[in-house]
């Protein structure tokens, strides 16, 4: 599937900044049953295929891995991406051999059954030094008075606030020139600044989905009180401010894959 800039901007951020809750996103798409290799903490993606066809697949196909590892057992769930396909996403919090068997809520033979193993690599310090988020998830340290990576090393959170950080207002640049803090600059250069600034966290608001100056009121409500709108105005309308990346994507847009959602 064509990934899009809102998804890339969200992704590949991750090798510069840390967002607070998760690790860098570091890519690794695994098959069914392959036998590979991959990071401690990187990601490791498995991709099944139904063999069944579902009217909404969204709703009616929950699944599913049980990943095996040195000191973890856990049952990891997946998602519907299209068509037949749905990914489970794992990741290994140790070094060592993985391994993980698929299942559903279905009697489907392409999402049940389906087996895999992985050898988990460590990290080197030298490298968790040029990437910080190799040193695991962050966490409250035991007395819960501070954080720390996963590795017990201390970690001092500093962050910005970028709320629209996926939208056009942080330019994404497929290359990676540096650019001049301004109107041109992309949110590679403005993580980069950050990041020498001592920056390692940014907070962000990862789907604006239905905010767009689309002359309705940036407030919607439904009769019974229900929240659809509270979006910020556009300075000279009553509308919301436009929330959408450079190719005029925006998360969430409906209609989506789901019929009639």
């Amino acid at each position: 599937m064509r990934e899009t800039r809102i998804e890339k901007r969200v992704s590949r951020s991750g090798f510069l900044l840390t967002l607070f809750a998760a690790a860098a996103f570091l890519l690794g798409t695994f098959s069914v049953g392959f036998a590979g290799a991959a990071q401690v903490w990187e990601k490791v993606e498995i991709t099944l295929y139904a063999e069944k066809t579902y009217e909404n697949p969204y709703k009616e196909v929950e699944v599913w891995v049980d990943l095996k590892g040195p000191g973890f057992e856990k049952r990891c769930y997946g998602f519907w991406d299209g068509d037949n396909v749905f990914r489970v996403r794992v990741l290994a919090r140790a070094a060592g051999t993985w391994s993980w068997r698929s299942g559903s809520n279905q009697q489907d033979t392409g999402l049940n059954g389906k087996s895999g193993k992985f050898t988990a690599i460590a990290w080197s310090e030298a490298e968790k030094e040029i990437n910080p988020c190799r040193r695991g998830m962050v966490k409250a340290s035991a007395n819960g008075h501070a954080f720390e990576w996963a590795d017990g090393t201390p970690f001092f959170l500093l962050g910005d606030t970028w709320w629209p950080v996926a939208t056009f207002r942080y330019r994404w640049y497929d290359d990676d020139k540096e650019r001049p803090i301004g109107p041109g600059a992309g949110i590679k250069d403005y993580l980069r600044f950050r990041r020498k600034q001592g920056f390692n966290c940014i907070a962000m608001i990862a789907a604006l989905g239905n905010w767009a100056n689309d002359d309705k009121p940036s407030g919607l409500k439904m009769p019974d009180g229900t929240v659809l709108r509270s979006a910020w105005k556009q300075a000279g309308t009553q509308s919301a401010k436009d929330m959408h990346d450079e190719d005029g994507n925006r998360a969430f847009l409906f209609p989506g894959k789901v019929p009639g959602y």
